[in-house]
């Protein structure tokens, strides 16, 4: 009971939680082009436009093509495919993303060797024009990699977005957010310490120490990931010891 007694009184330590800051990068494209239904073996590699329609014989399709590298452990990504508008459309408009194989160049791509349509990844209702328009995939995006996308619309009407040989500050993106996950969730910690050089952290579980009354004091680093603290020991009175690792002589 002393020990009970000696662990409820011990000081609380409230780890307060860390303030996850975003920090985002962008990843332009390396192919673009469009495929036309009417004109079926045409190339439009070197497009400044990529234009998308929906039609029984005239069709438009855009592909873009992104090599994603270089991504950060231990965060939450958000990844979103934007395109920069050059025309606008209403909210009756559907514009559909899709992951397509990677297995194209817009150099050859045309209607009649385009590669089949994968399910769709994202959609919008409606464009802004003269602004970069977004598509979230992130349910999509599982690990670097190339990400090959072809875009469709449920409309006649003709849209274009700017292609990789337009103005630079206008050309397809992918934009990747990360959020570092949070190091605590306001965490309150019990401590306490026995002679036998071992003890518990209470959080909130009914571990008691077996033995003498708690002493001396310790130093907790929290580590992001981990299920508990790492507890370092800081001893005081007659049973004190180093702080530091002995070093070699």
């Amino acid at each position: 009971m002393v020990a009970l007694f000696a662990a409820l009184a011990a000081p609380l330590l409230t780890i307060p939680e860390v303030q996850a800051s975003v920090s985002s990068s962008t990843t332009p494209a390396v192919e673009d082009s469009y495929t036309s239904q009417e004109n079926s073996n045409g190339i439009h590699g070197s497009m400044t436009s990529l234009r998308v329609n929906a039609g029984s014989t005239n069709e438009r399709r855009a592909y873009v093509k992104f090599d994603v590298g270089g991504l950060p452990v231990g965060v939450d990504l958000t990844a979103t495919l934007e395109l920069y508008s050059r025309s606008s459309a209403d909210s009756g408009s559907t514009f559909t993303v899709r992951r397509v194989s990677n297995l194209w160049n817009d150099e050859t791509l045309t209607w009649n060797n385009q590669p089949a349509v994968g399910e769709a990844v994202a959609t919008r209702s409606g464009l802004t024009g003269g602004a970069y328009n977004g598509w979230d995939f992130t349910s999509s995006f599982v690990a670097a990699g190339t990400y090959s996308f072809v875009i469709t619309s449920s409309s006649y009407m003709s849209n274009s977005f700017t292609s990789t040989e337009g103005p630079a500050n206008q050309a397809p993106r992918l934009t990747l957010a990360a959020t570092p996950a949070p190091v605590s969730q306001h965490k309150t910690l019990v401590i306490m310490e026995e002679n036998q050089d071992r003890g518990e952290a209470l959080a909130g579980m009914p571990h008691l120490a077996r033995g003498r009354p708690a002493m001396g004091r310790r130093r907790i680093t929290m580590r992001s990931g981990a299920s508990r603290p790492c507890l370092n020991t800081w001893r005081s009175g007659a049973a004190r010891r180093s702080a530091s690792p002995p070093t070699a002589p």
